[in-house]
């Protein structure tokens, strides 16, 4: 996989390191709990790149398949997966909603507080830290997955948000 970025606008382009996870700790079995497909601990898609807060320059969050969060602080030249995320007990529930793997598709930082950001992954709720990702809640409660089992319909940990935005007045 290839990043570029830009510093003029789009005129030229220079490549940039992508997100890599680190290597999977020996002895981990990671699958996805539907179809029971091990879980790579790699980058199979970046599906969302945001701009950190104004007040942190050059910060860029990256969601990727298979679920993963990364941090950018010097403009993309090195990415750090935010491991509280990653290892949350609760992601290894989280099931591939129109691709095989769970997919960070929606990352939102709240222009108030570079402490608070939301994302939102298929299938596996809309999550919140209000510490700069240290620590995470799940923020999906209320909604409904209509393709899981009656028992788990309203579970907050298997939703599929399709996209989360974050409203400019907040």
């Amino acid at each position: 996989m290839k990043l570029h970025r830009s510093a003029n606008g789009g005129r030229s382009w220079e490549p940039c390191a992508a997100p890599t996870y680190p290597p999977k700790p020996e002895g981990v079995d990671d699958r996805e709990p539907n179809s029971g497909r091990p879980i790579p601990w790699n980058t199979e898609l970046v599906w969302a790149l945001e701009p950190g807060h104004r007040s942190e320059p050059g910060t860029l969050w990256c969601g990727t398949l298979p679920g993963g969060l990364f941090r950018s602080r010097d403009r993309g030249a090195s990415w750090q997966l935010i491991e509280s995320l990653w290892n949350h007990p609760k992601r290894r529930e989280w099931v591939g909603g129109g691709a095989e793997l769970p997919g960070l598709h929606s990352v939102c930082v709240d222009p108030r507080d570079a402490r608070r950001v939301a994302v939102a992954v298929s299938c596996g709720g809309a999550w919140l830290t209000r510490d700069g990702g240290a620590s995470w809640e799940i923020r999906a409660q209320g909604m409904r997955a209509a393709y899981m089992p009656p028992e788990r319909q309203y579970d907050p940990n298997v939703q599929d948000p399709h996209h989360m935005v974050q409203c400019p007045a907040a």
